[in-house]
């Protein structure tokens, strides 16, 4: 007893990173059975115009949104404007 030694043929570091992997491949072979089983139930459903409209306003309204939080209220160059305002350089 004691001596603080373990008596494992692979470090136990190696064995972690073996589960690790080890339930990786379980998850993934998880996934693949129930998209055989299941298959894709968004295929199906064709999207209407309005629908497709709305979406696209919806990211536009998200990425302008996203831009004025991230740089603030800088001005733009707009189509026919002069020379850039509101940039480093």
């Amino acid at each position: 007893m004691g001596g603080g030694g373990t008596d494992y043929a692979i470090a136990p570091g190696w064995i972690i990173l073996l589960v690790m992997l080890g339930a990786g491949f379980c998850v993934c072979i998880g996934y693949a059975i129930t998209r055989v089983i299941l298959g894709n139930k968004e295929d199906g459903i064709p999207r209407n115009n309005e629908q497709d409209l709305y979406m696209r306003q919806v990211r536009q309204r998200t990425l302008r949104d996203l831009e004025r939080d991230l740089f603030g209220a800088r001005l733009k160059r707009g189509p026919g404007s002069g020379q850039r305002t509101g940039t480093r350089g």
